[in-house]
């Protein structure tokens, strides 16, 4: 069995103690969707900093989105050592909702700010 396959196999598994079990979260029936952005460096420059926040703060709200985790203080604890920025975790209710809020003509101007400011990596999982 592939790795791919052996872990969408187990995705909906139980497994108490695991930080990651979600047996004892209510099923709405529908997959939860979360967007994790890797800053794989600090921002090479951070003007965009101040606005972006405000307004990708109320896009992420408008579309549904809750935000896991926002933290530029973690640490690594597998693989080759690499230099991070930062690390944020929003729970999206679709895949959809996710998806619109990135197209969000709203965020648009911050999201090429950022992305001139910085490097970063989004990955959009189905959990």
């Amino acid at each position: 069995m592939s790795v791919k396959k052996a872990v969408a196999s187990s995705a909906n598994r139980s497994c108490p103690g695991c930080p990651f079990d979600q047996s004892d979260r209510p099923s709405t029936g529908k997959p939860k969707w979360l967007i994790i952005l890797f800053s794989t460096q600090p921002p090479t420059d951070d003007a965009w900093f101040p606005d972006y926040l405000t307004t990708a703060n109320e896009r992420v709200v408008t579309h549904g989105g809750k935000y896991i985790a926002r933290a530029a203080s973690h640490e690594q604890v597998e693989g080759e050592t690499q230099e991070a920025g930062l690390r944020i975790i929003i729970e999206w209710p679709s895949k959809e909702a996710a998806q619109a809020f990135m197209a969000d003509e709203a965020y648009s101007p911050h999201l090429a700010a950022r992305t001139a400011g910085s490097v970063c990596h989004h990955y959009l999982i189905e959990g």
